[in-house]
């Protein structure tokens, strides 16, 4: 497998980002200088990620480069592993990539992680959207008698760190009042950005008051289960993983199905304590 990592391979790299979503960021049509950033072209934030790097690399800003090289990395090998087991799902995402607004993309990119992780868990699944009533009737994913439903929770412009919390309360709100809001749905929440946000200011989120947020809202929102997602950038050099990793927290409600709570803890392998999921060994060694 070619080292996505590998900064003086990184035009490649790119190009294979391009290829599965079938939209070129870099023009063919001149040959570039490494350092060139100026004609990526503008499909938000994944071009800017894409500047980002050549930026990073020549300011000599290894840490974040490294974080934004591991960033594209994972979302090429998710999006591989769409296209092995399901060119029609990949050709789905495609679609959903061109349609997508800047606010948008955050939540297909969950979508896009849910879906390669239920592949490789080996986890049958259709798209909610795909069956009748509509992913507005069954959730995003739906794997045999249980379903998985996913938002993805971001800052507004106003940073308020004492708000954070608020906005998973309000988001898991919003989805109760839906008709997948019920014992044998999930609820996965991806929290990555006001996580971040919130630790930017100087007061971070820790595991047990995020922990009473979840399990307070689980408690009423209809949901059988709802799963915290965080994904972080692991700064341990020496780790012999992945160092771009996942950390996952589930709450259940006691009203959870019993095919539910089997299906998160033994088909998603998904305990109650806090779960750090390595999913991509392509990215071993750095």
């Amino acid at each position: 497998m070619p080292d996505y990592l590998d900064i003086s391979r990184f035009q490649s790299t790119v190009h294979e980002l391009e290829r599965l979503l079938d939209f070129n960021f870099l023009p063919r049509v001149i040959i570039r200088s490494f350092k060139d950033t100026l004609y990526v072209k503008r499909k938000r934030p994944t071009s800017d990620w894409i500047e980002q790097v050549f930026h990073d690399d020549r300011v000599g800003d290894i840490k974040t480069r490294e974080y934004g090289l591991c960033r594209i990395a994972v979302l090429i090998i998710d999006l591989q592993t769409i296209e092995n087991t399901s060119p029609q799902l990949l050709n789905y995402f495609r679609k959903s990539f061109r349609k997508h607004s800047d606010n948008e993309f955050w939540g297909l990119r969950f979508e896009i992680d849910i879906a390669s992780t239920l592949i490789k868990k080996n986890i049958s699944f259709q798209l909610g959207c795909q069956l009748p009533g509509g992913d507005a009737l069954n959730g995003d994913f739906v794997c045999g008698t249980v379903a998985i439903e996913c938002a993805s929770i971001h800052a507004g412009s106003k940073k308020r760190f004492n708000s954070y919390l608020k906005k998973i309360s309000r988001t898991i709100r919003k989805k109760k009042a839906k008709p997948y809001a019920c014992s044998n749905v999930a609820l996965f929440l991806d929290i990555t950005n006001i996580f971040f946000e919130r630790a930017f200011d100087g007061n971070p989120i820790g595991n047990e008051e995020l922990r009473h947020t979840l399990r307070s809202e689980a408690a009423v929102s209809g949901f059988g289960s709802i799963v915290a997602s965080v994904w972080f950038f692991n700064e341990d050099r020496s780790l012999s993983h992945s160092r771009y990793q996942n950390l996952l927290a589930r709450e259940d409600a006691l009203t959870i199905s019993s095919q539910l709570s089997t299906f998160l803890s033994h088909d998603f392998e998904l305990n109650q304590q806090l779960n750090s999921i390595t999913k991509f060994t392509a990215l071993s060694g750095y």
